[in-house]
């Protein structure tokens, strides 16, 4: 199997579509006779789990998600970037469409001209990985694939390491320097926050969420 093959079937299995039998083969345990996805999981530096909603990593108080949308399984990332270098951490969320999960976890955030896989969003505030509030989740719905009832979407929790923030309640033009957090107040239709780095080193993924449309 080509590198192309095995991300296209990594892919597959991430948005719970079926595999050909050679892709299916290639993730066998020579002991085993089902496919083999706890250790794809692993693979991609990740431990699958099952949380209820009081148990997840943020405070889903989001009525605008809760309204269409539930959380499926989260995935905790299992060497989660060390953020000590920087005086003040927060916490974000991401969304992004189901194509860029992979290239964000082999490469985390990074600029266009650098990996196919678009991960740098926006310019509003300037230059760089736009998030929103963890209490604002369903920002990430702007911004993921549209999901199913049985096909999810994904995003991901974040902490922020900073050393100096920048309060802002309108739109920015100016470069966004390493160690800056740009946040943004009350913007739009819903007057939501934007957290804004342009150093990707900033971000330390934490999880990786499943997002699934409710059944109604």
């Amino acid at each position: 199997m080509t590198i192309e093959n095995f991300y296209i079937a990594l892919n597959k299995i991430l948005k719970h579509e079926k595999l050909d039998v050679d892709e299916a083969l290639f993730f066998l345990e020579e002991t085993n006779d089902v496919l083999n996805k706890e250790n794809i999981w692993q693979f991609l530096g990740l431990s699958e789990t099952m949380l209820e909603e009081t148990e997840l990593p943020f405070n889903m108080t989001d009525s605008i998600f809760k309204a269409h949308n539930r959380i499926g399984k989260v995935f905790a990332v299992e060497n989660v970037q060390e953020l000590s270098r920087y005086k003040h951490v927060c916490y974000g969320a991401h969304g992004t469409k189901n194509d860029n999960v992979l290239s964000i976890l082999s490469n985390g955030f990074v600029s266009s001209d650098k990996v196919k896989a678009v991960a740098f969003s926006g310019q509003m505030f300037g230059e760089g990985v736009y998030m929103c509030r963890l209490s604002q989740f369903s920002k990430v719905l702007n911004y993921i694939s549209s999901p199913s009832t049985s096909t999810p979407s994904y995003a991901f929790l974040m902490k922020i390491g900073y050393n100096k923030k920048i309060d802002v309640t309108s739109s920015r033009s100016e470069t966004i320097q390493p160690g800056e957090l740009v946040h943004a107040h009350d913007i739009g239709m819903y007057s939501r926050d934007e957290y804004v780095v342009a150093d990707s080193s900033q971000i330390a993924i934490t999880h990786i969420v499943e997002i699934f449309e409710k059944n109604n």
